[in-house]
């Protein structure tokens, strides 16, 4: 088969299926109108009216059953693929359904429980809506470690973390602990503590320093005179281009001798000019770097990033930790102000090197920056978590975190007000659960806001913009040809698997068209193709591809029909009582959401019944004609 008849065939059969379509266009080549000499259809049955009904066959046998056909004056698609004797130890189900404006889904899973999981409960919510914004997640677990790792039981006993990251339109903080509970041999107790904050001419560093100095290294800290040195020796390496300068006092000092080295404490004070200026320099030439320098013909100068970086500052950090022969904590607290800048200077980097869409992208960026800005809104991410040892020799996992947000409500109108896209409805829900001798979970999805389909089209564009492959073509057709609808259903068990769906397209043409143009030969009107235990069986229906006049020789130029195929003019076969399988179009409506009838035309076929299964079958079909 030519590269043309394996497009038209998937382009027919799949071509509601985005990838599917992409691939088979690829596939099609130009093509000259002379007889064709390659191996076609095995039957062309031409009507009085011009119209042609190619039949394929392919005697090879493969796993699973089913049948998927569509039907482009009615702008269906419609399958349903099943497999027996997939002996699975899992089972579960699957639903999903889609229109213009909202997509969502729901599924369970039931599967053996490892041996190793010996407790498991994950519970996670989020909700989305134009009056609130959140999210929970909690994870308990219990895991029995392997005879060869219950060492570590012996050895590890906790650890532990908390904290927040908090976002607003003009600052990023986040604070936190952690702590470990473990036996480290070896390790020498220290102790630090770090305070930064912001003054009017630059930034203090307050240290607080308690540790243990090797034996070799004792000498360099044994007087207060050489301690002050090496500190002071420290901070001036902090910018080698000399971008910052530093002052150290040593406030506290303390030092004895012990058998394998010494102890020693310090408290010093940093006083630092030009932090701030030296990571907006660094930011800077960073973000230059990856779309040109300032001497090239695009990308933007430093200048105009730095613009953008100039109030970004940290305010204050406060870092301390302290680790021993048992284990170790650690704190944090930090704060960058004017944070903003770091994003806006992206924004500058990226613009000048973006086109077109990508550039109104990087707008709708900055829109939603003032957006947060301008209704105070700010999002605080916080989470606790717990892994310890049992005497049993396993690990308890507690996990708790959640999102919230303030101010929400005025944010989604600061957003309406600047034109950018509605926020909508998103709900997300996932519950596992280890009972018995398995894990069970559900889960499910909503995703609803106005104009989705169109955004998703649009992004897709964007995004694919500046590749020389990206399909253009093809999404534009798609987005002619009228989305309504689509669903998916899933499902396996110990014997069995089944995939379903179907899409409804106002006007599907759109897509069959460009292999139309290939063809040259009539429109594509219905095609069928069925999966049995004795092979495989397309079915294609071209409108107009003949004249009602035409002779045999004629049906032979077409792409699809060869000198072997054996062609049926009108008055050798009966047209009134023969009849093609299709799919019930009736059924397909009822199962495709938001799928409405249309009026139709075109030669009475008996259906055949049954669900779809475009994505399954997807695979099986490519792989039946590119065989042939």
């Amino acid at each position: 088969m030519s590269r043309l008849q394996r497009a038209v065939l998937v382009v027919v059969l799949l071509g509601l299926v985005g990838s599917s379509t992409v691939g088979a266009i690829a596939y099609a080549g130009d093509v000259e109108p002379t007889a064709n000499e390659t191996s076609g259809a095995q039957e062309a049955y031409v009507t009085d009216d011009g119209d042609v009904m190619l039949v394929f066959e392919e005697g090879d046998s493969a796993p699973g059953s089913g049948h998927v056909g569509m039907n482009v004056a009615e702008g269906l698609a419609y399958g349903i693929y099943e497999r027996a004797g997939v002996e699975s130890n899992v089972t579960g189900s699957l639903t999903m359904a889609a229109n213009r404006s909202r997509i969502n889904g729901s599924g369970t899973v039931s599967a053996p429980r490892p041996d190793a999981i010996e407790h498991l409960e994950v519970d996670v919510q989020s909700r989305q809506t134009e009056t609130v914004a959140k999210s929970d997640a909690t994870v308990n677990a219990t895991v029995v470690l392997p005879d060869d790792s219950k060492m570590l039981v012996a050895i590890f006993s906790q650890a532990q973390t908390s904290g927040e990251i908090h976002t607003s339109g003009t600052r990023l903080s986040t604070a936190g602990t952690a702590n470990l509970s473990m036996m480290l041999p070896g390790i020498s107790s220290t102790s630090v503590e770090y305070r930064l904050r912001a003054t009017g001419d630059g930034h203090e560093l307050a240290v607080a320093r308690e540790s243990h100095v090797s034996g070799r290294n004792a000498d360099r800290w044994a007087t207060r005179e050489r301690a002050a040195d090496r500190l002071r020796q420290q901070f001036e390496g902090v910018s080698p281009t000399g971008e910052t300068s530093s002052a150290v006092s040593l406030d506290t000092y303390s030092f004895e001798r012990t058998n394998d080295g010494a102890t020693l404490d310090l408290e010093y004070t940093v006083e630092i000019e030009g932090l701030n200026e030296m990571l907006q320099r660094a930011v800077t030439q960073g973000l230059a770097s990856q779309t040109g320098s300032a001497d090239e013909a695009f990308g933007p100068t430093t200048d105009e990033i730095s613009d953008s970086l100039a109030n970004v500052s940290i305010d204050r950090a406060v870092v301390t930790a302290q680790l021993g022969s048992g284990g170790g904590n650690a704190s944090w607290n930090l704060t960058v102000d004017n944070y903003d800048g770091l994003a806006r200077a992206y924004f500058t980097a990226m613009e000048a090197s973006a086109e077109g869409n990508v550039t109104d992208r990087i707008d709708n960026f900055r829109s939603q920056l003032n957006a947060m800005e301008a209704a105070d809104f700010s999002q605080t991410i916080s989470w606790n978590s717990t892994v310890q040892s049992t005497d049993e020799g396993a690990l308890d996992l507690d996990l708790d975190a959640k999102t919230r947000t303030t101010n929400w409500e005025a944010f989604v109108t600061e957003r309406a007000d600047r034109n950018l896209p509605p926020i909508g409805t998103q709900r997300f829900s996932l519950d596992i659960v280890a009972t018995d001798d398995r894990i069970d979970g559900n889960g499910s999805f909503w995703v609803q806001q106005a104009g989705l389909y169109n955004r998703t089209i649009d992004n897709y564009q964007q995004s694919m913009a500046q590749s020389p492959m990206a399909p253009v073509e093809w999404l534009s057709d798609l987005e002619e040809a009228g989305f309504q609808g689509a669903r998916l259903d899933a499902s396996v068990n110990q014997s069995t698997a089944v995939l379903e769906g179907g899409m409804a397209f106002e006007n599907l043409s759109a897509i069959t068209s460009q292999v139309e143009k290939e063809t040259v030969n009539g429109t594509i009107e219905q095609a069928y193709l069925e999966q049995t235990d004795n092979g495989t069986t397309a079915y294609l229906r071209i409108a107009d591809a003949v004249d009602s006049a035409s002779n045999e020789s004629t049906v032979r130029q077409l792409e699809m029909v060869s000198q072997e195929t054996t062609v049926h003019s009108p008055d050798e076969w009966d047209q009134e009582s023969a009849s093609f399988p299709t799919m019930d179009t009736e059924s397909v409506r009822s199962y495709v959401p938001n799928a409405t009838a249309t009026e139709s035309g075109g030669l009475s076929m008996p259906l055949l019944g049954g669900g779809a299964g475009v994505a399954v079958l997807t695979v099986g079909a490519v792989v039946y004609v590119r065989r042939r």
